[in-house]
Order: structure tokens, then sequence, then C-alpha cells
């Protein structure tokens, strides 16, 4: 079972919250999850190619162990 199976928030609130969390510790120079061209995409989808150019190539903003690994498991909790 995965975490998102378990929460009691429904799949598009819970990947929202991800999403919105990850913007948070990424650095600016981070894409957006809305510049990425799939016209047919909903904003709030998470599909691979998101994750792999918005989210994945980068470390959190900061230096800090502590917000490269709340970082490592938020996109962890992507494939979940």
């Amino acid at each position: 079972m995965s975490v998102a199976d378990s929460s009691t928030l429904p799949t598009d609130v819970y990947v929202s919250l991800i999403q919105l969390t990850l913007l948070r510790y990424l650095p600016s120079t981070a894409p957006n999850p809305r510049t990425i061209s799939n016209a047919s995409r909903i904003d709030d989808e998470m599909d691979q190619e998101v994750i792999e150019k918005c989210y994945l190539p980068f470390c959190a903003s900061t230096s800090s162990t502590e917000d490269n690994a709340k970082l490592s498991l938020l996109a962890e909790n992507v494939f979940r």
C-alpha cells in the first residue's frame, strides 16, 4: 500500500501538496512544472517529464543536510 493510498486526502490534493512543498525547497533556477511543454497536461499532474526536468536534477536551495533530506523524501513520495 502506498502513502497516497493510505492517505485520507484525495490523490489530486496529495499531489498538489507535494508539488507545493517541493517548490519551497528547490532553487529558483529549477523550472516551474507549468513551463514544461505538454499542453494536454493538467497543471497539478505529475508525469515523468515534470519529475525528470523539474525535480530530480536539483538539490535543495540551501546547503542544509536537513533540507536536502526533506527534498529527497518528497521526491521519493512522488513515486508512491
